[in-house]
């Protein structure tokens, strides 16, 4: 201990240096987020003093008060042009082609909700300006990309969700429903949230209502717990591995085999194109004349390709024997192509058993989400064998195989810009990477080993291949797509309206193109599946590039387009499976691609319809005189549609049952809105029934499959109820559980995962 000269006071020795807490003193007690605003959003919605350590450095921290007065609104508005002010209510075209009645529209600027935002965000993330009348085409738009405090990103265990990842899509049901306090984002209605949060917080409101909320809520964690439980038990059931059956046989009837093999022919086949039809038959017969003696790799596309048929087949008898078998033989695909690496594996006959695999693996839900760290490997492989050159580079290289090459280098493509939309990253390569032209417009039959000169027909003429040559052509807009919203730099921040619009319409004429070029020949059944599947690869990419800037329509008609574009879009997404038995199949009981449209398209569909009840006001909906409009009634359609398919998911062996729970709140929240403060007992009660049924849904499954559905703790939902003596921590939750946190949670993170800073 050392004197101090300048008083009598001890000097203690320096202690050890500690990193500041950022968070406020009130949100670290409560041991939850903190936006580190002043005040921050937790302590404003709940009426808390908010006080930061005086340690904290105060840099960069948002103010979520007025703005200053030199700071004047027209500073962060960008000009507009007079007619974009008064704009209509975005009409779903897909679903209401017809003129909407007068009642239907309304002024998006009707309601300004005061703008606060740190000058900080208006300088970094703003609209650049510029004078004149084309400031409102020119200028370029919102930062949609700032970084995690926008929740754009997050990292759930250890993956990491980038911006187009089905997880971003909470946030726009977020601030549809719970406005969020960040930098870049609107405050609104304030005066409701408060009450929402007054309802919640066990110090105010009546005592009756919260001791019935304590109890929803603690019924909730408990019924999550439990699902989760019985979800482990399915997940650790189903065989995983098949180094018991290294060959693993095909132990069908040909014949059955026969109906499987034409069915993913006549539906996959004509946009994934991956086998040249006549020459599989031939070797397809010639596999099955000697099964014994067959080469492996027939055997192994045969049995993945019936496995694709079988997913789309109508017989629900003895499914689960038969999802089996398929899973075996996926399996089975794994581990060849999982072994020592020898070059004979280096061929066109391995690459599309590795096309037939990712494409299998997302319809029978078998690593579905994680195709995206597969394509790599068949990038690669693809790029290893030269299919990135065009097959003119190669003189001696026979006619058909050039197309096969052609074929299978767009269908590596297509997977690839797909898997990386739904991983949120960046695709595996870029345009300037490859010089393969698209696939020649000509049918199966008119190319065979002998053919000396490609007899290409008009590109007006439909064939077997002009599907998967309007997907190529629209790769180029698709690929921008996933590139600009999963890159590093924020480059959707500095595309321009007018790039906006040309990659929009390049995507949607690709849909109409689509359309008209279905082959006559087939059924419409076989024509309303090959529609459906092209319109889903095409359109949910409108629905992830206008998704970010839809919820600034609220504030800002200069985004009218883009609620109306990604409405759209989720509509169609929703309605297209209930028009074809076997595509509703498909995306019911797949994974990846097939489950991700159903989770960005349902929570648009919600996010649209909680803005309308705000926009509208709890009066026209509560007033026995007045009837809902035609177009909130569309929206509850849709959203009550989208309640079916993902009950229907957990019905086929979806163990997820968070998003059938947010969308039951949804769907309520609409309902009681402007009701009383017992309405938040009717969100919570509608999440505990959505929870429930689909327990009992899943329990059913487990049973039926023969499960062991043995509960691990009942999660203590006795009779003898006392909040006092329940320990949320027991079931991952924080202790200060609310409803807004059970809404938000991303719809299929883990309990104990809920992304969670590293």
């Amino acid at each position: 201990m050392v004197l101090s000269s300048g008083n009598d006071r001890v000097q203690s020795c320096p202690r050890k240096r500690h990193r500041s807490a950022q968070s406020c003193q009130e949100c670290r007690r409560r041991k939850v987020r903190c936006d580190r605003s002043e005040p921050c959003g937790h302590c404003l919605l709940s009426k808390k003093q908010c006080h930061y350590d005086p340690r904290s450095a105060p840099s960069g921290r948002i103010v979520n008060g007025p703005a200053p007065a030199s700071q004047s609104a027209h500073e962060f508005a960008p000009i507009i042009h007079a007619q974009v002010a008064s704009a209509p209510r975005p009409q779903a075209s897909v679903i209401a082609r017809g003129s909407s009645p007068a009642s239907d529209s309304f002024h998006l600027t009707r309601r300004v909700p005061d703008v606060q935002l740190s000058s900080q965000s208006s300088h970094d993330n703003g609209i650049v300006r510029s004078e004149g009348p084309r400031a409102a085409t020119s200028a370029n738009l919102d930062n949609v990309a700032a970084g995690p405090q926008d929740g754009k990103i997050s990292l759930n265990k250890s993956r990491l969700f980038g911006r187009s990842h089905w997880t971003n899509s909470t946030l726009e049901v977020a601030l549809a429903c719970r406005p969020l306090i960040c930098s870049s984002i609107i405050l609104a209605n304030l005066q409701q949230l408060q009450k929402t949060a007054a309802v919640l917080n066990p110090e105010t409101g009546n005592a009756t209502d919260n001791e019935v909320l304590a109890r929803l809520k603690w019924e909730i964690a408990a019924l999550l717990q439990k699902c989760k439980s019985l979800s482990k038990n399915i997940k650790s059931s189903q065989q995983t591995r098949c180094s018991s059956f290294p060959r693993a046989y095909l132990s069908i009837a040909k014949e059955y085999a026969d109906n499987m093999v034409h069915l993913y022919v006549t539906h996959f086949e004509s946009v994934f194109r991956i086998l040249h039809i006549p020459s599989f038959w031939i070797e397809y017969e010639k596999y099955w004349s000697d099964p014994a003696e067959g080469e492996y790799i027939s055997q192994l596309k045969i049995q993945l390709v019936t496995a694709l048929g079988m997913i789309i087949h109508q017989d629900t008898i003895n499914t689960t024997d038969v999802y089996s078998t398929a899973r075996q033989w996926l399996y089975a695909a794994q581990e060849w192509l999982s072994g020592p690496l020898k070059k004979s594996r280096i061929s066109i006959g391995s690459l599309q058993v590795q096309c037939l695999l990712i494409l299998a693996r997302q319809a029978l839900s078998v690593g579905g989400d994680t195709a995206w760290i597969s394509m790599g490997l068949v990038v690669r492989t693809a790029m290893q064998m030269g299919l990135h050159r065009d097959p003119k580079h190669f003189k001696r290289m026979g006619i058909l195989e050039g197309e096969i090459r052609r074929r299978l280098w767009a269908t590596v493509l297509e997977l690839n810009v797909q898997a990386a939309l739904d991983a949120g990253m960046p695709p595996t390569l870029s345009l300037d990477e490859f010089d393969t032209e698209g696939p020649s417009n000509l049918n199966d039959e008119d190319i065979d080993e002998q053919t000396e000169a490609l007899r290409e027909l008009p590109a007006t003429a439909t064939t077997d291949s002009s599907l998967q040559r309007f997907l190529f052509q629209s790769l180029r807009p698709r690929l921008e797509v996933a590139q600009r919203m999963n890159s590093i730099t924020p480059a959707l921040s500095e595309m321009s309206y007018n790039e906006l619009i040309a990659l929009t319409t390049s995507i949607a004429s690709a849909c109409r193109s689509c359309s008209a070029h279905i082959l006559k020949t087939n059924s419409f059944e076989i024509a309303s599946f090959h529609s459906n599947l092209a319109d889903l690869l095409l359109r949910r990419f409108i629905l992830h590039l206008h998704r970010p800037l839809a919820g600034r329509a609220r504030t800002n008609p200069q985004y009218y387009f883009s609620r109306k574009m990604s409405l759209d879009a989720a509509m169609a997404l929703i309605s297209s499976a209930s028009k074809n038995a076997q595509f509703e199949r498909l995306v019911l009981l797949g994974a990846g691609m097939f489950k991700n449209r159903m989770i960005h398209a349902s929570l648009a569909v919600a996010s649209e319809l909680l803005i309308e009840v705000e926009e509208q006001g709890p009066g026209e909906y509560h007033s026995p005189s007045r009837e809902p409009s035609g177009y909130r009634k569309m929206l509850t359609e849709a959203l009550r549609e989208a309640l079916r398919q993902s009950a229907e998911r957990i019905r086929l062996g979806e163990t997820n049952v968070k998003l059938h729970m947010k969308l039951s709140m949804a769907m309520r929240q609409a309902e009681v809105a402007g009701a009383h403060s017992s309405s938040m007992q009717q969100l919570a009660q509608s999440a505990k029934e959505s929870l429930e049924a689909s327990y009992a849904t899943m329990q059913a499954r487990a049973t039926h499959e023969g499960t062991d559905i043995e509960s691990r703790g009942s999660g203590g939902m006795s009779e003898d109820f006392d909040p006092e003596d329940f320990d949320p921590e027991s079931f991952f939750l924080d202790s200060n559980f609310s409803l807004d946190d059970l809404f938000f949670i991303p719809a299929d993170f883990d309990m104990d995962g809920a992304a969670r800073q590293p």
